[in-house]
């Protein structure tokens, strides 16, 4: 599946980076309320939604990332 994480809002735009690392720009309206950068989205065909799960995930990851490079435990 294809995934878009925010990465910024400026200006009335989501600054989004897909699979490939590639910057995508949507509009706000195109995005689910609440939308905020760290959210992990997916287009279902007809419109862009959350992926909470998703999201989670790669938040617990970059945390573990960030334990063992910085040596915390």
């Amino acid at each position: 599946m294809e995934y878009l994480s925010i990465d910024r809002i400026e200006e009335g735009i989501a600054v989004c980076e897909d699979n490939g690392r590639r910057r995508v720009e949507l509009a706000l309206s195109q995005l689910p309320d609440g939308s905020k950068p760290g959210d992990i989205l997916f287009f279902d065909g007809t419109s862009y939604q959350k992926d909470a799960g998703e999201t989670e995930r790669r938040k617990q990851r970059a945390a573990e990332l960030q334990k063992k490079l910085f040596g915390r435990k």
